[in-house]
């Protein structure tokens, strides 16, 4: 079975960083076959957690992950401006959904 996408993207990541499958299973408290079956695409579902865990530990978007025309994470600003975003109050994190929306109408 061909690797997904996202399998493919997690080990380029992974090794950009130099880790090995057990440093990088260490980090999510995963194991590592289970994180070498998500990168061989063995494992083409594995659980929003895990994802989540995955992205945070790379410090990049789940969107980067899945995104075919994505071929760069987002920069260290975006990645502040998201773990400052997780940390908000889920009404402030609603203002600011409803902001970004007005923004992307102007662009349109």
């Amino acid at each position: 079975m061909a690797a997904t996408l996202f399998g493919e993207k997690l080990r380029e990541l992974r090794k950009e960083r130099r880790w090995s499958l057990d440093d990088l299973a260490a980090r999510i408290g995963s194991s590592k076959s289970h994180l070498s079956s998500i990168e061989t695409g063995r494992t083409r579902d594995p659980s929003v957690s895990v994802m989540q865990k995955l992205a945070a530990t790379f410090e990049v978007s789940l969107d980067f992950l899945f995104d075919t025309e994505a071929t760069t994470p987002d920069g260290p600003d975006d990645r502040a401006f998201i773990t400052r975003y997780r940390q908000l109050d889920p009404t402030v994190r609603a203002k600011v959904r409803a902001t970004a929306r007005l923004f992307k109408g102007a662009s349109s």
